[in-house]
């Protein structure tokens, strides 16, 4: 199961349709998009054991569905380039370069 955090409360996100994906962007991909795509707060947790608050009569609980994750980390070549947001003409830029 993962969850989002959403006005300070975290929120299930619906399995979706066979085929599908759900991708998670970081915070240098908020910065380098310059807000225009968000990092998400997020977390996964076992549907059998679900997160304190989370109401026990929900969906899924006291079973752990079939779950694939893939993990992919970019990076510069050079660890020390600046993290530069990429601004769209008429954007304001929304993060200090550098």
């Amino acid at each position: 199961m993962t969850l989002l955090k959403r006005a300070h409360k975290w929120r299930d996100v619906a399995p979706s349709a066979p085929g599908c994906a759900l991708l998670l962007f970081g915070w240098c991909t908020q910065i380098r998009s310059n807000g225009r795509l968000h990092a998400a707060q997020h977390r996964v947790v076992d549907a059998a054991c679900p997160p304190s608050g989370h109401d026990p009569r929900a969906a899924g609980v006291g079973r752990s569905p079939r779950r694939t994750s893939a993990v992919f980390f970019v990076s510069p070549n050079d660890m020390q380039a600046p993290l530069e947001p990429a601004v769209l003409p008429g954007e304001t830029c929304n993060y200090v370069p550098g």
